[in-house]
């Protein structure tokens, strides 16, 4: 039996120019061979040879070698003829893109201590300044003397009287005048005599 067609690759994922972090990129990868052999994927060329199944990941210590950036996955397969075949795509690294998930509960915990510090500093700064009164922890209006408003408050009264009321008030006025002025005689008559 001759054969003399090499293996049939496709590419189900990654696809292209698709972007991946700090952990190694997943794939599927789909060979179509009556007599298949061999599968087998390198990274950025390298010498190292990673035996595959249709469904894998990527070996993560060689991922982790990789810089940030583009990377060469070559898929290849053989057959028991020796026909060779091959499928490259090109996907790319950015470790920053997403944080290993074992940092994360320290991330939040840096987080919370130093939002707990800050706010200790901003309370110590106010109470030094006096804005924050430690003992009650209350904060200090300033202060700002208002003088009260002086009012005057004028009232005028007029009584109007009428003509027996005036007859009446002058006719007493009269009586006090003429009563005073017979006291003031009488002591001046008694200290005349006293004398």
């Amino acid at each position: 039996i001759k054969d003399g067609s090499a293996s049939i690759i496709s590419i189900i994922g990654p696809i292209t120019d698709q972007m991946f972090g700090v952990n190694a990129p997943n794939f599927t990868v789909e060979i179509t061979d009556a007599n298949l052999d061999t599968m087998w994927y390198t990274v950025n060329n390298s010498a190292t040879k990673f035996i595959f199944t249709p469904d894998g990941v990527i070996d993560q210590t060689i991922w982790d070698a990789q810089t940030n950036g583009a990377v060469i996955l070559i898929f290849y397969a053989n057959d028991t003829a020796g026909n060779l075949a091959s499928k490259s795509i090109i996907i790319i690294k950015n470790a920053l893109s997403e944080p290993n998930p074992d940092i994360i509960p320290f991330i939040i915990l840096f987080s919370v201590i130093g939002g707990i510090i800050a706010a200790i500093v901003v309370l110590g700064f106010l109470i030094i300044k006096g804005k924050i009164s430690f003992g009650k922890l209350s904060i200090e209006k300033p202060s700002i003397e208002i003088a009260p408003k002086e009012r005057t408050l004028s009232i005028e009264i007029f009584i109007e009287e009428t003509p027996n009321e005036k007859t009446q008030t002058e006719e007493t006025q009269t009586e006090e005048t003429q009563t005073e002025e017979t006291q003031t005689e009488e002591i001046q008559t008694e200290e005349t005599s006293y004398e």
